[in-house]
């Protein structure tokens, strides 16, 4: 998937009309075309476009609603910031799945996402950014730091099942060796089994994936092997 263009928000030119957002961050506001609750957004990640763009709601949940824009998928929510999340002011926690509904078309121009009854306002929003990671640490205390987390996961498998202890763990025994052996090629098979995977959320394969890819990119160092 080859992300989108990164362009910053250009100031806006219009004047919104006059609205006081209540502690959850919205306030009805009645446009030509109907009544629409209108959000603010906070921050906006760096990897969301700028220019219009057009999408429909994959899937909403209390916290987070998912927003399927061609083959990017971003996320609006109210704890979280991330490359492509659209993090709403903060407030009383609200619940999602009173504001969108799946499969429902959203567009995004002059700084306002639009469904038919939700207006999500960029204007004051800020990009946001990963910070830039610090300096390494010396291996022995990454290895300390492996062995406790090691440590807190096994307590955690002991009273939570995990589709990763059961059926999915020859797999991932089979991914964790394809990389040992710097095969590319089956690693890339095997990692495509496990997308949706699992349990939770954000399925257990899922989340597995992105602890690999972050741990073989802070330990690869230099190595263009790795």
């Amino acid at each position: 998937m080859t992300p989108p263009a990164v362009i910053h928000v250009r100031s806006a030119q219009r004047t919104l009309p006059r609205r006081a957002f209540d502690e959850r961050g919205f306030a009805a506001v009645r446009q030509t075309e109907g009544s629409r609750r209108v959000l603010a957004v906070e921050s906006i990640g760096y990897l969301v476009p700028r220019t219009p763009f057009s999408g429909h709601v994959h899937s909403v949940f209390a916290r987070a609603c998912n927003l399927a824009c061609g083959d990017t998928l971003l996320t609006v929510c109210a704890n979280a910031d991330g490359p492509a999340t659209l993090r709403l002011a903060r407030g009383r926690p609200i619940d999602l799945r009173d504001l969108f509904e799946v499969g429902e078309r959203f567009d995004c121009r002059d700084e306002r996402a639009r469904t038919s009854s939700i207006e999500l306002s960029l204007r004051h929003a800020a990009i946001w950014r990963p910070a830039e990671p610090g300096p390494r640490l010396a291996p022995a205390r990454i290895e300390a730091h492996l062995r406790d987390a090691g440590a807190r996961l096994d307590q955690r498998r002991a009273a939570h099942a995990n589709v990763l202890d059961g059926d999915g763990a020859p797999l991932a025994a089979a991914l964790r060796d394809a990389c040992r052996a710097l095969d590319c090629e089956g690693a890339a098979r095997h990692a495509e089994r496990l997308i949706g995977w699992g349990e939770g959320l954000t399925p257990a394969g899922d989340d597995f994936l992105i602890g690999l890819i972050a741990g073989l990119a802070a330990l690869a160092g230099g190595d263009e092997r790795r």
